[in-house]
């Protein structure tokens, strides 16, 4: 059984507030991101690269590219409505800072 995109995203969200997240590891973590190979590729269906995308962004793209996206499903609307916290560790890979320190 597949969990729901709401579950997955609350995981995430749950994990990106955990102590271990700190300044130090979110910036780790995105220099390699920003090593990924799809880092400068466009989004189908949107006018975003893959590291224009928040974390949960990312996420949400990926989930419904693995399980199918909904029939008339406007992909850059439904990014727009899941960027997700603000906080630092689901800003993007390529703007860490976008949302504030930690």
């Amino acid at each position: 059984m597949v969990p729901s995109l709401a579950w997955e995203i609350a995981n995430q969200n749950k994990n990106m507030s955990s102590p271990l997240m700190t300044p130090d590891a979110i910036l780790n973590e995105d220099q390699g991101e920003l090593l990924d190979s799809r880092a400068q590729q466009n989004v189908p269906g949107t006018n975003l690269k893959w590291d224009d995308l928040t974390q949960d962004q990312q996420l949400a793209y990926s989930y419904y590219a693995n399980y199918g996206f909904p029939t008339g499903l406007d992909v850059q609307r439904f990014l727009d409505a899941n960027i997700g916290p603000r906080i630092m560790a689901n800003a993007r890979a390529n703007n860490p800072y976008l949302f504030g320190n930690a």
